[in-house]
């Protein structure tokens, strides 16, 4: 709703919103709201902001790699780049709206060799706040490696995984993106929510979810 000198008017329901998945990516309100006093500073009209608000995000491309979710067989997917703790934290936030009142939650994630062990502990603080049945820690690319193996991220995330409580048995080291999306969509069942968090990988990550027949 937008209220201007005294006089409320509704602009758009927000689960009419793509990027917002029903309310659960508040970020998303967030900006969206940014967008909507941008709009009307500049006089656009409410048919062109409800125009996009409505219809971005809808198509599979319209946000690469930010939020882009799908059902799968019952199964949310979500992939994100998740390349800061910060942006880590927003998006768990979202998927954790998203799961079902029995639903469970597989994360899957890495992070470049050169990272500070700061970074990581902060990244694993939002990881483990979120509660997830199974973190996947998945192994690097060569272009991420930077000085640090994938053995050797795998350990620092393990360790500080373990030092925040999670279970030894739910913190599992992977192979690459799409291997590991594999293994997520074996192990998940309906109600279920898979975050991946890629960033080179996605086109591997978005063709095995072709060959699986998730995308079209």
């Amino acid at each position: 709703s937008i209220m201007n000198r005294g006089e409320t008017r509704t602009l758009m329901a927000l689960v009419d919103m793509p990027l917002a998945h029903g309310g659960a990516a508040l970020y998303n309100v967030s900006n969206a709201l940014g967008a909507i006093g941008l709009g009307l500073t500049i006089g656009l009209d409410d048919e062109a902001m409800i125009g996009a608000l409505t219809t971005f995000g809808r198509d599979w491309e319209d946000n690469p790699g930010r939020g882009q979710c799908l059902d799968f067989e019952g199964v949310k997917v979500c992939l994100d780049f998740g390349h800061n703790p910060h942006g880590v934290a927003a998006v768990l936030q979202m998927v954790t709206g998203l799961r079902g009142d029995t639903g469970r939650l597989s994360v899957c994630v890495c992070q470049a060799g050169d990272r500070s062990e700061t970074d990581i502990a902060e990244m694993c603080d939002a990881i483990a706040a979120a509660q997830p049945d199974v973190v996947r820690l998945r192994a690097l690319p060569e272009v991420y490696q930077r000085g640090r193996t994938p053995a050797e991220m795998q350990r620092i995330f393990r360790s500080r995984l373990l030092a925040l409580g999670v279970e030894p048995k739910r913190i599992l080291d992977s192979g690459e993106a799409a291997e590991a999306l594999d293994d997520a969509l074996d192990w998940a069942r309906p109600g279920d929510v898979v975050l991946h968090l890629v960033h080179v990988e996605r086109a591997s990550v978005e063709a095995r979810l072709r060959s699986r027949g998730a995308l079209v």
